[in-house]
């Protein structure tokens, strides 16, 4: 993710992006701190990168609320109004930003800094300390190429990759690298007299709300997420890009689709990628129809999109599995991007399910969540464990919220690292008013009681009467007694599909690509061969094992922990 670095090593290290021809760089020395940015080009009036006589300030991605700012406190720019923003405490002054945005302030008087991240991480911070001295940086290299440079050792911090050979993302704050550190969403580090401590300015955990009825649970659910798709369609608006939505045969992107209808929202584009005549692509554009909104279609048949792992992983940090996008990267590099500022995504929605954990939600976390794992090779225990330091993190609803953040933020969000490089990204689940009032509702009643998809059926009928892809069925036969044998049907007849027809099922069918690809399998075997000597020890016998798997996420899982060594370790 494009975005800025922060040191006080001494070093002339750029800052290398996917492609640097789309940002604007910038550099600022303050004493021993050099911070450098190279943001991508677009949003700027957001994106403040200013030495003020007692601050300097950095803000990197979109402020929803920067206009109100500056008009609240009277001033013409909002850059002016930053200035007496800055003032006021730390925790405050990031509180009061509304939106996707990561930050750093260098406080000269105390001789102070803090950086902070996103509420939902998508604006990533990576962190490290030196012998005394700090690299801070929005994307993984920008930490790396400067200890490279530096011959500071990169030592491969084994326990977690092997949990993300096991679940294709990190259970915690860890990377690949020792010593390297996430900065978790929602929260801001600051360094003083060379100490660096961690402290939250919002954590998703609210009182539950027990005694509203199901009308109005439904109606602050509909009232929030419109507010919050206002929020992002007002900001395409202010600087005039046109409203992109990716949309698919699921339930999250097709509330999003119809929810921008609702608020009347003008200059929309929506989109969809994947397997030529899969659902997802004839449910999307019927939708797209209905809406009377235009439509474009990638196909993603000769899975090209799959053959670019290093490039996916530079971008992802090497934070989840490479082809967490499919084919996201290649719809956005297709398009006119300087027609476009935020792409809407329907991250964090689980309309259907109504959270992404199923099972129950207060408790004990379920340290091996097996419907979250890429890969059942590893096994728990002995292949892999669960950090120890997770226990505890949450007070209320503690596997839910647990898996919530872990799932949904720290590796759900990781996508929005690669589509970055091209356009800013938001979700209108992700708003945090919205996720205030969905997180206070039991979860009994989300999920037991249906109550999301209920909110779906009234609020948009015809939207829910169309199948939903993943299960054959719609989202309005689900609520019947009949809705469920019926979808049980569809699952069989998925099943018997997978046996006895070669041909894809979904959008994103690794499994029909490979077997029925030449080329893609064959760049795979390659890339496993030329690499696999990058590791050693244990970490190399479990990836040889991985590869070894009959099933194909499992040596794609193998392919992309390579090239994390590859591209960040070795």
């Amino acid at each position: 993710m494009p975005g800025f670095r922060i040191t006080n090593i001494h070093s002339d290290v750029p800052l290398n992006n996917f492609d640097n021809t789309r940002c604007k760089t910038d550099v600022i020395e303050f004493e021993d701190w050099k911070i450098n940015r190279n943001t991508l080009n677009k949003f700027l009036d957001d994106k403040v990168f200013f030495e003020f006589n007692d601050h300097i300030v950095v803000l990197e991605g979109v402020i929803y609320n920067a206009c109100h700012i500056r008009e609240t406190l009277g001033k013409q720019s909002f850059l002016d109004a930053v200035e007496i923003l800055v003032r006021q405490p730390t925790k405050q002054f990031i509180q009061s930003l509304d939106g996707a945005c990561s930050g750093a302030i260098i406080y000269k008087k105390e001789k102070r800094v803090v950086v902070f991240t996103s509420v939902l991480g998508e604006k990533s911070i990576f962190f490290t300390k030196y012998q005394g001295k700090f690299i801070i940086g929005s994307q993984l290299n920008y930490i790396t190429d400067i200890m490279c440079h530096k011959n500071i050792v990169r030592i491969p911090n084994e326990i977690a990759i092997s949990q993300f050979l096991a679940y294709g993302f990190y259970l915690d704050d860890s990377t690949c690298i020792e010593g390297v550190k996430r900065l978790y969403p929602g929260t801001y580090l600051e360094i003083k007299n060379g100490n660096l401590t961690v402290q939250e300015y919002n954590k998703i955990e609210y009182s539950q709300i027990y005694d509203y009825p199901e009308k109005r649970l439904i109606q602050m659910l509909q009232t929030a997420f419109l507010n919050a798709m206002k929020k992002i369609v007002n900001k395409n608006a202010e600087y005039g890009y046109c409203n992109l939505i990716n949309i698919s045969g699921g339930a999250d992107s097709r509330m999003i689709a119809c929810a921008a209808k609702k608020i009347n929202c003008p200059n929309v584009l929506l989109n969809c990628y994947g397997e030529s005549g899969c659902d997802d692509a004839r449910i999307s554009e019927q939708i797209a129809h209905i809406l009377g909104y235009p439509y474009i279609f990638r196909s993603t048949d000769n899975a090209d999109c799959m053959m670019h792992i290093d490039e996916n992983i530079q971008m992802n940090n090497g934070a989840t599995i490479y082809y967490g996008i499919t084919g996201g990267k290649a719809m956005l590099e297709m398009l006119n991007q300087e027609s476009f500022g935020l792409e809407i995504t329907g991250l964090l929605g689980d309309i259907f399910d109504g959270s992404m954990v199923v099972t129950y939600s207060e408790g004990k976390i379920d340290e091996n969540y097996t419907r979250f794992r890429c890969s059942k090779v590893m096994e728990y225990g002995k292949d892999f464990i669960f950090p120890k330091s997770e226990n505890g993190r949450f007070k209320k609803n503690e596997n839910e919220l647990y898996w919530f953040h872990a799932r949904g933020m720290l590796f759900g969000m990781t996508s929005y690292f690669i589509r970055q490089n091209f356009v800013e990204v938001a979700t209108p689940f992700g708003d945090s008013d919205f996720l205030k009032i969905y997180l206070s509702i039991p979860w009994n009643i989300r999920v037991k009681q249906k109550l999301l998809r209920k909110w779906f059926v009234q609020e948009y009928p015809f939207a829910a009467s169309l199948k939903y892809a993943n299960t054959g069925t719609s989202l309005k036969s689900t609520l019947n007694w009949w809705g469920w044998y019926l979808e049980k049907w569809q699952v069989l007849k998925r099943k018997l599909t997978i046996s006895f027809l070669n041909r894809p099922l979904g959008m994103n069918d690794i499994r029909y690509w490979y077997n029925s690809n030449k080329q893609f399998s064959e760049y795979i075997s390659s890339y496993y061969l030329d690499t696999i000597n990058v590791v050693e020890g244990d970490i190399k016998e479990k990836i040889e094992r991985l590869y070894k798997s009959p099933i194909i996420s499992d040596r794609l899982l193998a392919v992309t922990v390579l090239a994390i060594y590859k591209n960040y370790v070795k």
